[in-house]
């Protein structure tokens, strides 16, 4: 019981603390007068824990918007991408200023990525893999993915979870929830509908796409429903070298789906 009092206790801490960090960020690109619409904004405010507003003003709402969020980490990068594709939502202006955040993923170290794929799998990287590419070829918000081989022979990409990325994000969460009214009052900058109903549906999102046992799942699912159909092909899961923060897939070479030339 102590535990779990401790552990809640310490969760909240890591929420305000995120959160003041959050309404700083808010603030400094200008956007304090929509803080001061959230109960826990204008507290922060009055007690002088944020910095004078607009010290990051240059731009229009739509570029500031975006550097905010760049600014604030992988949670926010991700509800950016996935804002960036709701053109049924944004206005052209929105949707291009945040596509720029498709590639703006911070690195993960290669250590950190050798330590999570080993407490993943339960085995050394040199056991689980005969090689392991340092370079990563994709890093994206929510994991990185690497080039590997098997001790097969067999050509693999890595898909690796953050680490402690599933903690942030929760925290992250909590953050865009406690600034509601902030995110209604956006609305009238960004004519998103119903932004608070887009956070709950981007929660139930992350839930699924953290959990690579579910996304392997699904490429099974896919595989099997799409079996006797010719020319496609679906990589194949290597069951044994996944978990539920490492995904392992057979590696094919190919192109983008916007970079094909389809045929009518």
């Amino acid at each position: 019981m102590q535990d779990k009092q401790a552990s809640l206790v310490g969760s909240a801490r890591r929420d305000l603390t995120r959160l003041r960090k959050v309404s700083a960020t808010i603030v400094r690109h200008g956007f304090g007068e929509l803080l001061l619409k959230s109960t826990l904004g204008r507290r922060l405010m009055d007690k002088g824990e944020l910095p004078p507003d607009g010290q990051t003003v240059h731009g229009s709402a739509a570029v500031r918007f975006t550097r905010m969020l760049a600014s604030l980490g992988p949670t926010f990068i991700k509800l950016g991408q996935i804002l960036s594709m709701r053109h049924d939502l944004l206005s052209r202006e929105w949707i291009e200023a945040l596509e720029t955040l498709q590639d703006a993923a911070p690195l993960v170290p290669y250590e950190e990525i050798l330590a999570q794929v080993e407490n993943a799998l339960g085995m050394p990287a040199s056991e689980a893999f005969a090689t392991f590419d340092e370079t990563p070829i994709g890093t994206a918000s929510i994991a990185q993915v690497h080039f590997a081989t098997t001790h097969e022979g067999n050509r693999v990409v890595v898909k690796v979870q953050r680490p402690g990325i599933q903690t942030q994000m929760a925290s992250d969460l909590q953050v865009l929830r406690s600034l509601d009214r902030l995110l209604e009052a956006v609305v009238e900058e960004t004519g998103i509908y119903s932004p608070v109903g887009i956070v709950e549906e981007f929660d139930r999102a992350i839930r699924e796409e953290l959990d690579f046992v579910h996304e392997a799942a699904n490429v099974r699912a896919f595989q099997e429903t799409h079996r006797d159909r010719k020319g496609i092909r679906i990589p194949r899961v290597h069951d044994e070298l996944s978990s539920g923060t490492v995904l392992t897939l057979e590696y094919f070479g190919g192109v983008k789906l916007l970079e094909a030339e389809l045929s009518a």
